[in-house]
């Protein structure tokens, strides 16, 4: 790395650094997984309610990570704004000197970065999005960069199942790549090697199953199993994507340059990571979105980003510095731009059910906003969950949010009527189908749930829902974890043995 190139490298860092400190939040949807944390920390196990075992958080190893700083500093927000931001400045930092290459490199590829407002609202946010940034960009960098020999094949597993680790869906993104380097080796050797290499994953899996009863998150049940007609999530999706490139003009435009120039370029490993950006962009359609703008799309900035600066022929040529000032215009333009962080409440915060979080949360989660003094945010969430905590509640049914969840404390039992906590709720019908929101969709409490004291629904009034909930509750109640009924109903609920009880009440019940 030349002397000039690592001064623009250094003063890039430093500037998106400047920019992170100053657009730094945390999104309400990370308390979330904080609560599982605290409950983690002070030994009431991997519980989100201490009552139940139920995965409510879907990136096990980010959840780890804030676990093990947890434990030493026991305040969410340094946690969660001093991850990410080391996460985030050391991931530009290995972008400028392992990609951008050449100081021209360097000011297309962070301008790139620094425009995108869903890269910058999502290099902080409490989500799992910084890792996941990294995890990939390490991934890319050895795929792209490795010698020809198997152990680079291992190294490629490895990080692909800690990106998996992280979350699952990420696998998309990294999957043609891996199927090439299978291809590329077709020996038993090179099998072991990615056997290896994605044990992390498949240990998580095997621990999911025996100590939750199931293999993906409590959540991913309650977002994907809504009975919504598929067209309905499509049109959702579609929505998701027109609205971020209306919010953010910048990050879609450079996806689409990035995949382009990949096809150009006529390289295989460069068209296989266009593949995999695809073949993400289709999922994220194909489930509807989310309901925060850009969430999903800021991994895709990083790796088309990557694709740009290796493909383009970069330089300070009269086209580069019109693309320069492009990137500028368009990021400027967008709502609530990074640079100018213009947060007054406006309209179109919400449309479609698609929010801008940041702009939602910036008074009072943000870093430069904080009241450092409290360290209690100013947020009415946060209130009424010190209120049921000083008053000694045990139960709350409702719609559950991260803060609330979080300040009650352990000892009140949240019923989730989005069903993302809950288990049985999850696996209900849900209802306002044709006005929804991802990930926020209301559940039917059936008659007799939770309405004693800590019943464990043994009230449900219909006979076959209670049965199904008797199965249930042995996955998520039971202690001995390794006992034959417990294990012999962990593989019958996973198989649909019991879905004859949950479909006879399906069959009669009405929406309210």
């Amino acid at each position: 790395m030349g002397m000039t190139h690592k001064r623009v490298v250094y003063l890039f860092v430093f500037i998106i650094f400047l920019i992170l400190l100053r657009t730094a939040w945390v999104a309400d949807d990370a308390f979330l997984t904080m609560r599982t944390v605290d409950n983690f920390v002070h030994g009431y196990g991997l519980r989100w309610n201490i009552l139940e075992r139920v995965q409510i958080y879907t990136h096990p190893m980010w959840m780890f990570l804030l676990s093990a700083i947890y434990f030493v500093i026991r305040d969410p927000f340094i946690v969660f704004y001093g991850l990410t931001t080391i996460l985030s400045v050391f991931t530009v930092y290995l972008f400028g000197v392992k990609f951008a290459t050449s100081p021209a490199k360097a000011v297309i590829g962070f301008s790139i970065l620094i425009f995108s407002k869903a890269f910058i609202d999502y290099s902080t946010s409490g989500m799992e999005n910084p890792l996941t940034h990294l995890l990939v960009l390490i991934f890319l960098f050895i795929f792209l960069e490795g010698d020809q020999r198997p152990i680079t094949g291992f190294w490629l597993f490895f990080i692909a199942s800690l990106a998996a680790f992280n979350r699952m869906d990420t696998f998309l993104i990294l999957l043609p790549a891996l199927v090439m380097t299978l291809h590329e080796y077709k020996s038993f050797r090179m099998l072991l090697y990615a056997g290896l290499g994605f044990l992390p994953f498949i240990l998580w899996e095997l621990f999911s199953l025996i100590y939750y009863g199931f293999p993906f998150p409590n959540t991913a049940y309650a977002k994907l199993g809504t009975g919504i007609d598929d067209i309905q999530l499509i049109l959702q999706g579609i929505r998701y994507t027109v609205d971020s490139l209306q919010r953010d003009p910048v990050t879609l435009a450079v996806i689409i340059i990035g995949v382009l120039l990949a096809i150009r370029s006529r390289d295989s490993k460069h068209i296989l990571i266009a593949l995999g950006i695809v073949f993400y962009v289709l999922y994220i359609i194909k489930i509807g979105g989310d309901f925060m703008s850009g969430r999903y799309f800021s991994i895709l900035l990083l790796a088309a980003s990557i694709l740009i600066v290796r493909t383009m022929k970069v330089n300070f040529s009269r086209n580069n510095l019109l693309l320069l000032g492009l990137i500028a215009i368009l990021g400027v333009s967008a709502s609530n731009p990074n640079l100018s962080n213009r947060l007054s409440p406006a309209d179109n915060v919400r449309r479609f059910g698609i929010t801008d979080e940041r702009r939602v949360y910036f008074r009072t989660l943000a870093l430069i906003n904080l009241d450092w003094k409290t360290r209690q945010p100013d947020h009415i969430w946060a209130q009424q969950g010190l209120e049921h905590k000083a008053k000694g509640r045990v139960l709350s049914i409702g719609p559950a949010n991260g803060l609330f969840a979080f300040y009650a404390g352990p000892e009140l039992h949240v019923v989730d009527t989005h069903g993302l906590g809950d288990p049985l709720l999850a696996r209900l019908p849900t209802y306002n189908t044709s006005d929804f929101i991802i990930g926020h969709f209301f559940r039917v409490v059936p008659d007799g749930y939770w309405k004693y004291k800590r019943s464990f629904g043994n009230q449900i009034k219909n006979e076959n829902l209670r049965q199904y909930y008797e199965k249930l509750s042995i996955l998520i109640h039971d202690e001995e974890l390794f006992s034959k009924e417990r294990l012999l109903t962990i593989w019958r609920l996973n198989t649909g043995y019991y879905d004859h009880l949950l479909n006879a009440y399906l069959a009669n019940v009405t929406s309210p």
